[in-house]
C-alpha cells in the first residue's frame, strides 16, 4: 500500500485548507492522466468524493487520500514524499525503501 510521509500529509492538508471551494465531505485523489508530452502521468487534486471503487490510503488530519482503482496496484510499494521546486512543493514518488 502507498506510504504518505509527514512532509506529504502537510503538503495535502495545506492544499486542502488553501482551496475554500472543497465542499465538506471533500477528499484529496491520486489518478492516472496524460502528460503535457503525451506521456502516461499521475496528478493529485481535490474531489468532491472518491471515485468508484477508489483505494482509501490514508487520512489527513484535514481530508482523506483515495487512489483510483486502476492507479492503486502500481503505487503498492511506493512512498510519496514531498520536494522543494523553487517556492513551490511538488509531490514525488519513490521506491519504499527509498525513503525513510
Amino acid at each position: 500500500m502507498l506510504t504518505i510521509t509527514p512532509a506529504a500529509a502537510a503538503a495535502i492538508d495545506a492544499y486542502a485548507d488553501a482551496s475554500p471551494e472543497l465542499p465538506d465531505g471533500g477528499c484529496a485523489r491520486i489518478a492516472r492522466r496524460v502528460g503535457e508530452n503525451g506521456q502516461p502521468a499521475l496528478t493529485i487534486g481535490l474531489a468532491e468524493a472518491p471515485g468508484p471503487g477508489d483505494a482509501i490510503i490514508a487520512g489527513t488530519s484535514v481530508i482523506p487520500l483515495f487512489v483510483e482503482p486502476t492507479t492503486a496496484e502500481m503505487l503498492g510499494d511506493k512512498v510519496l514524499d514531498t520536494r522543494r521546486e523553487g517556492d513551490a512543493v511538488a509531490f514525488v514518488l519513490a521506491d519504499g525503501d527509498a525513503v525513510v
